[in-house]
């Protein structure tokens, strides 16, 4: 005579649980890479197009006073809004502040100054990130703006923790969910097998 042997719910049952945990971990892993990389697109596009729109106004200003001496351009500038400013004329560099210098800005940026048009380009300084825009301004003056960009960067940091953060509970809600629908499942499948 056979022996009848029993169905090993043990085995079926843990792969059923990790399944339905990577099933939602990975789903909600998708949704929060796609929501990050999008929020990330819009506001470092956002931070350009705000840099740029400033940077716009301040050539009103150069403007304005392109008959002043470039120290009283930088003192406008200082007095405008929450940006460095390092401007160029004849030759000779202007700072709003030690922490940018005409090193400081990137020479691809100058290059497209050179050529009379206006650019931005990111960059790292001193520890801090920036959008540096530029422009040839009135007469024979350059100017670069760098317009930190620390609290954009800070609030993807904190998106991105909390994304993955979201991501690990619903696998764990996941995996519970699993156990439990394990569970109810083959409890019948168990019983036949007795």
């Amino acid at each position: 005579m056979r022996r009848r042997q029993g169905i090993a719910a043990g085995g079926f049952r843990r792969r059923l649980t990790i399944t339905f945990a990577l099933a939602v971990g990975l789903s909600a892993a998708a949704l929060g890479t796609g929501t990050y990389f999008v929020v990330r697109h819009n506001l470092l596009s956002d931070s350009v197009d705000s840099s740029i729109t400033q940077t716009r106004r301040n050539l009103d200003v150069a403007r304005l006073l392109q008959d002043a001496d470039a120290n009283d351009l930088i003192k406008a500038y200082r007095e405008r809004g929450d940006f460095k400013t390092v401007a160029t004329r004849r030759g000779q560099a202007y700072l709003s502040g030690p922490q940018v210098t005409l090193r400081s800005v990137p020479p691809g940026l100058r290059a497209v100054v050179s050529r009379g048009e206006l650019g931005y380009q990111r960059a790292l300084v001193g520890g801090t990130h920036y959008v540096v825009t530029g422009a040839p301004a009135a007469g024979d003056t350059k100017v670069y703006f760098f317009f930190s960009e620390d609290g954009v960067w800070h609030e993807l940091a904190q998106l991105r923790n909390i994304l993955l953060g979201g991501v690990g509970i619903l696998a764990l809600l996941g995996g519970i969910a699993g156990i439990l629908l394990a569970r109810g499942t083959l409890r019948p499948v168990a019983r036949a097998s007795e």
